[in-house]
């Protein structure tokens, strides 16, 4: 009776050990197969196409016909997922999808996924001279804003333009008088109109393609603009015809008054300070007051 009791525990027992070993190797398998699921769930695969080779004139323009796909599907904007470089950078450039040709000779493109690093398709481009019979048409459309045809010397004024097209732009603003005008161009990438002298100038706005122009003239004429001038003499007398404006931008020599019983020492701008002047100062805008400084005799 002991025996076979003994040997009924033992078997209890190995079932068990049987049925937790089942179970266990369940779960794992479960894991796997949920790992695997999420794995698969994750993944997404990358794939880049483009021109193998590019022939483009120098100076002109060419599309690298590159396209981006997430899984099976064609993204909307490739160029968000791609880096692009250029082995020698002095033969052609990369822009908004266009390869520019700079100067005669071969390079190498290569193009990277931003998603996947490891994804990259190389291209290569040739740039020669142009063929007369093989230059491509890239029309400019452009509209150009309206700018003040009268200016005084402490003005100034911003050029506005906008333009598309699919080729690459040359910009060029110039004035035909630039003692008259200067045209300085700012850090935002605009152009200021900044009167330098009375006179006329012709300001010119050209856009230039390679088989398109758009240009624009404005005519120009800088007034001077005179300001009114005050004293205080501190009982001072000013001389006939001494200045009761002046012209903005330029110089305007001051007379002496007198004083009896007083030496004039100079005309200062403020009312405190020995930064005597003999002229109103070229920085100078608007109405001024002139103060006049003695010295007992």
């Amino acid at each position: 009776m002991k025996v076979r009791k003994v040997f009924n525990i033992l078997l209890v027992v190995v079932l068990l050990l049987l049925i937790i070993g089942c179970g266990k190797k369940n779960d794992d398998n479960n894991d796997n197969d949920n790992n695997d699921s999420d794995d698969n769930k994750e993944k997404v695969t990358y794939r880049i196409t483009a021109s193998s080779s590019v022939e483009v004139g120098k100076g002109l323009s060419e599309t690298a016909n590159i396209q981006v796909y997430e899984g099976i599907k064609k993204v909307e904007n490739p160029l968000e997922y791609i880096i692009v470089t250029i082995d020698n950078g002095s033969i052609a450039t990369f822009d908004n999808g266009f390869v520019g040709g700079l100067e005669i000779g071969n390079t190498l493109m290569t193009i990277t996924c931003k998603k996947d690093k490891s994804i990259q398709k190389v291209v290569s481009i040739t740039v020669k001279e142009p063929d007369s019979g093989e230059v491509k048409e890239y029309p400019i459309e452009a509209t150009f804003g309206e700018l003040k045809d009268t200016m005084t010397v402490s003005e100034t004024q911003y050029i506005e333009f906008e333009y598309t097209c699919d080729g690459e732009v040359t910009e060029e603003i110039t004035s035909s008088n630039e003692d008259v005008i200067s045209i300085k161009k700012t850090e935002d990438g605009k152009y200021k109109v900044v009167p330098e002298n009375k006179g006329e100038s012709t300001i010119t706005v050209a856009l230039y393609s390679s088989s398109d122009n758009k240009v624009k003239e404005y005519n120009i004429q800088v007034f001077s603009n005179f300001s009114p001038i005050t004293y205080e003499l501190y009982g001072g007398v000013l001389p006939e015809g001494a200045p009761t404006e002046y012209e903005e931008g330029f110089n305007t020599e001051l007379m002496n008054p007198v004083k009896p019983g007083y030496t004039f020492l100079g005309w200062t701008v403020g009312s405190t300070g020995t930064d005597y002047v003999t002229a109103v100062p070229e920085n100078i805008t608007g109405p001024v007051k002139i103060y006049a400084n003695w010295k007992i005799d």
